[in-house]
Formats: structure tokens, sequence, C-alpha cells
């Protein structure tokens, strides 16, 4: 969870894709929810795609920028 919210507040929100921010965080409160029920397997599922998307995104603006 803090590898995707560091990504997320430090990169994400700086390239101005705070729609983007709001709807994968918002599956971050449903992993913490399924992590307090036990149901650790699908939390981590869901962490680890988010954090994808968010590298993904990230890497698709550097490139932007770089161009």
């Amino acid at each position: 969870m803090n590898e995707a919210h560091n990504i997320a507040t430090t990169e994400l929100l700086c390239l101005g894709d705070q729609q983007k921010f709001i709807e994968i965080f918002n599956r971050n409160g449903y992993a913490l929810a399924l992590f307090q029920e036990g149901k650790t397997t699908e939390c981590i599922n869901i962490l680890n795609e988010k954090i994808a998307m968010l590298s993904e995104i990230i890497n698709e603006k550097k490139h932007e920028f770089s161009l």
C-alpha cells in the first residue's frame, strides 16, 4: 500500500492525472476492507494491479514530457 501511495502522491498527481488517482485509490479502500476480512490474497492482487497501473501511467507521462 505504501509503495502505491508514494508513487501516486509524488509522481501521478504532479503529472495532472487526479481523476485516475482517485479511481485507483478508491480500489485501495476496497483492498483494505478485504485485508481486514482476512482476504489477503485478494487484497495483494488488487494492490499489485493498481501499482502496475500507476507505473504504466507514470511511464507514459514521462515519455510524453521527454519528447
